[in-house]
């Protein structure tokens, strides 16, 4: 009948001559140029269809995606990440980028030390939220003090919390307050050169439990 169906498997398995052929195909050098990332909309060409399907992930009424955009080093990965940061781009969202090349890595093993990576997470959103008008701080930490630099005192209270073995702690509680001081509007991290974070977890520096730390804040938090 029209409802039946029959289950047919085919194995193709390419010859010997295919197969060397294959592995000893030089696939040349990288076409992409090394350049700085486009930071203007009217530079950025051939990316529209991403960036609308990113920006179609994002919503005001209910919990966004996570989303990882993959591909060669020089495709423009960053570009797309700098677009979408502009303001107008992702309405109802405040964007925070975090590089993770922008971290103090260890020069005798590279990437980035746990504590460091958190660190370097909560850094990026208090600097950049002051930037856009919104002062956050750190909760059971005295009140900072008015007369002397925003960005200064921050970084002095990241040094007195990064420096335990619960980073993630650290970040959830800060993060709990930033979330409640963005409203009506959510945040969403655009975290760039992930990798770096591999790379430390590969050679012992990075605890592997931190890209599972992050995805559970993402998880845990709507408005993140």
């Amino acid at each position: 009948g029209l409802g039946d169906t029959l289950p047919l498997r085919i194995e193709v398995r390419p010859g010997p001559q295919k197969v060397a052929a294959a592995t000893a195909a030089d696939l040349g050098s990288s076409p992409y140029i090394v350049g700085q990332i486009i930071d203007r909309p009217d530079m950025l060409f051939g990316r529209e269809e991403i960036i609308d399907r990113v920006k179609r992930q994002f919503s005001e009424s209910k919990r966004a995606n996570v989303i990882l955009l993959e591909g060669n080093r020089r495709m423009g990965k960053s570009s797309i990440l700098k677009r979408l940061s502009q303001p107008g781009e992702l309405p109802g969202w405040i964007a925070v980028s975090i590089d993770f090349q922008g971290g103090p890595s260890s020069e005798r093993k590279g990437g980035l030390p746990t504590n460091e990576v958190f660190r370097l997470i909560a850094r990026e959103i208090g600097w950049q939220l002051y930037d856009a008008g919104i002062e956050t701080w750190f909760p059971g930490l005295p009140s900072r003090s008015p007369q002397l630099p925003f960005k200064l005192e921050f970084l002095s209270a990241l040094d007195k919390l990064f420096t335990g073995d619960r980073p993630a702690e650290i970040l959830e509680l800060y993060l709990q307050d930033v979330l409640v001081r963005c409203k009506p509007k959510k945040l969403v991290l655009f975290l760039d050169e992930f990798d770096k974070i591999q790379e430390g977890i590969e050679k012992g520096l990075t605890s592997p439990q931190v890209p599972s730390n992050i995805r559970y804040l993402i998880l845990r938090y709507p408005e993140l």
